[in-house]
């Protein structure tokens, strides 16, 4: 948190993008969710604990980095964009730019160390990686986009749909913390978005580890119907209606 913190602060402030004064409005707004946060934590160090025990190393660091690597990008499109996202539309688009963006200087930094290991498998690789390994993370941030963006601008689709059918653990820490519905919905898809993409960036790396690159492709196919799926789910075309988005911009 304190790394991207401190990166965003350096590529908006000092270029002249964000003034020190928005990108502290910024900071305080991106840590002030003590649910989200907490929940992020306590899946990981459960996860790292417990498996530390029973999987192979390598898979478990694999793992462990992919889940890491999402957290890592939600923190970048938060810090980014924080107030420049204006509909469910662009959280969706600024978290495929995230992606990608993530994707190049990591494809940048995967070759920088190990093109002289590569041999003459150099060409496959870098086919493999410029489109399987960059649709990945488009896909898994995508994901988290829409839940993210369904999160900032659902206030009134949370009146209307949520709230009638939200789940028992909601209503159960409302109760025990007092805080708003709203805020505590707001923060369940946070974290709903989060752990899909986390969860999905994982089982991907373990199928890349077992070399079961026949299963990585419909995997991430599947994905895809998945993100075109959501545009078109009946919660989804209700905020359409009530919030400013524009789906062929």
């Amino acid at each position: 948190f304190l790394f991207v913190a401190v990166l965003m602060f350096l590529l908006e402030v000092l270029s002249g993008s964000d003034t020190t004064k928005t990108f502290r409005k910024k900071f305080i707004r991106v840590l002030d969710e003590p649910i989200f946060f907490i929940s992020v934590g306590v899946v990981l160090g459960f996860y790292t604990y417990f498996s530390s025990f029973s999987v192979n190393d390598k898979i478990y660091f694999f793992i462990i980095v992919g889940m890491l690597e999402e957290f890592i990008k939600h923190l970048v499109l938060r810090f980014s964009d924080e107030f420049k996202i204006q509909s469910v539309d662009d959280a969706l688009e600024f978290a495929i730019i995230v992606a990608l963006g993530f994707a190049f200087v990591e494809n940048v930094l995967y070759f920088r160390g190990n093109i002289e290991l590569m041999g003459s498998d150099i060409y496959l690789l870098i086919l493999m990686r410029s489109t399987i390994s960059v649709s990945a993370h488009v896909t898994f941030s995508a994901i988290f986009g829409y839940f993210y963006g369904v999160a900032r601008f659902g206030e009134s689709f949370y009146q209307e749909v949520v709230q009638a059918s939200r789940h028992k653990i909601i209503n159960k820490i409302h109760q025990i913390i007092h805080l708003k519905i709203v805020t505590l919905l707001y923060q369940e898809q946070m974290m709903v978005g989060m752990f899909c993409a986390m969860g999905l960036h994982a089982i991907f790396n373990s199928l890349l580890e077992f070399q079961r690159v026949d299963l990585v492709i419909p995997f991430l196919f599947g994905l895809l119907f998945i993100i075109l799926h959501l545009f078109h789910r009946p919660k989804f075309a209700i905020m359409l209606r009530t919030l400013p988005i524009n789906l062929n911009s």
